[in-house]
């Protein structure tokens, strides 16, 4: 028995040994990295299962129905009639697929929209439900993150945005504690794939929101990782102008500043790329001029008609957007996507003293309905991927 016992302690030993040098060869990887490229993911393209569950989903594959949009759509779309599409991506041959597009492609990291995993309530009332933030509406919208989560050691690396509206889970209709939910995110900081930036640190993104429940998650969140062992982690707020955005972000305890996507004001009709462009790049030189830590955010797009012909239930209808002529950014060509990530990466390599993580954000993988994707859709394949990794070539 005692030597059973000792065989059993030797392999926990070797096991959580083994855990803490591939963590270590993941940091150090990272850090040989004269820069990193992530993306944001928003994962909408489940099916349309019935119930609570499938109403983001459903809501999705109607808005995209209509034939003018299907070429946006993802790579395992099906066309399944003039006005009709089915997206499912719910598998895990997709997300193997889905992986060695961004592995071959550049893409060095996933910034996860946080949704709950489990609700204490799968059917409340519609009334309870107001644009439908209710659990129920939205825990499945975790599908590619948990089976991100199960694929063996995968290549490309993985962060999170926290919602003011759903961290902490247990506010809004989730079923795990805040002491669950924080022991189930330092669980994935300490996973070899998790991305950490500026000396180790994981990398979090930030809505924003002043409610004390979410900032007192936050800081709870910060203080625990740190109990765990762990570096603070590496906050990024998400916010407007820069020099709003350093402000706010005192509020958050936030390292840096960036955006989920940049929309110039006032985008009328079919505002052009290259102007949204510009008025990003703004935002880059705005941080370094005023000195904060900034992680450049690269919008690949902003049109998100579809949302007007089939209004989503979670936000209230604009009508002053229907009938196309307002409210869209038209899509980059390919070389325009190429330049602006290049500009991108160029301004995170000469700007070392606000750029200490050395990343820029991709707005977005997945946004395929509102209009900002660089996931290979089902007509283009993956052309803006390749326009991207055009611009990775020219630093390396």
């Amino acid at each position: 028995r005692r030597v059973h016992g000792e065989r059993n302690k030797m392999a926990a030993w070797l096991t959580a040994l083994t855990v803490i040098l591939c963590a270590v060869a993941a940091l150090a990887a990272s850090q040989d990295k004269k820069f990193l490229v992530g993306a944001i993911r928003w994962d909408a393209w489940y099916g349309t299962p019935p119930g609570n569950a499938g109403i983001v989903g459903r809501t999705t594959n109607y808005d995209l129905g209509p034939a003018r949009w299907h070429y946006r759509v993802p790579f395992f779309s099906n066309i399944t009639g003039p006005n009709n599409v089915t997206i499912n991506g719910d598998s895990d041959t997709v997300m193997a697929q889905e992986i060695d597009y961004a592995t071959n492609y550049g893409i060095d990291y996933w910034a996860f929209c946080t949704y709950p995993i489990g609700c204490t309530d799968y059917h409340p009332p519609d009334s309870d439900c107001p644009y439908i933030q209710c659990c129920a509406d939205n825990y499945a919208l975790s599908y590619a993150l948990l089976r991100y989560l199960r694929y063996p050691s995968p290549p490309v690396g993985f962060s999170l945005i926290l919602q003011y509206n759903w961290f902490p889970g247990e506010k809004h209709g989730g079923n795990e504690t805040l002491a669950q939910e924080i022991a189930r995110y330092i669980s994935y900081f300490r996973m070899p794939q998790y991305q950490r930036v500026a000396g180790g640190r994981p990398l979090v993104y930030l809505f924003s929101g002043t409610d004390p429940s979410y900032l007192g998650a936050l800081a709870a969140l910060m203080n625990a990782t740190m109990e765990a062992g762990l570096p603070a982690p590496y906050y990024t707020y998400m916010g407007g102008d820069a020099q709003s955005a350093a402000r706010e972000a005192k509020t958050y305890n936030a390292s840096a500043i960036s955006r989920y996507a940049s929309i110039v004001a006032g985008s009328g009709a079919a505002v052009p790329f290259e102007e949204n462009a510009q008025f990003e790049q703004k935002f880059w030189a705005d941080a370094a001029a005023i000195g904060v830590d900034v992680i450049p955010p690269i919008t690949a797009g902003w049109d998100p008609r579809p949302r007007f012909d089939y209004p989503v239930p979670w936000s209230p209808p604009q009508p002053q957007c229907v009938g196309y002529e307002k409210c869209y950014i038209q899509d980059p060509t390919m070389p325009q996507l190429m330049a602006q990530t290049a500009a991108a990466i160029n301004f995170t390599l000469s700007h070392a003293k606000v750029t200490p993580a050395r990343s820029v954000l991709i707005s977005a993988w997945n946004e395929h309905d509102e209009g900002h994707w660089v996931c290979p859709s089902l007509q283009d394949g993956p052309r803006k991927l390749l326009a991207i990794q055009e611009a990775i070539r020219q630093f390396d």
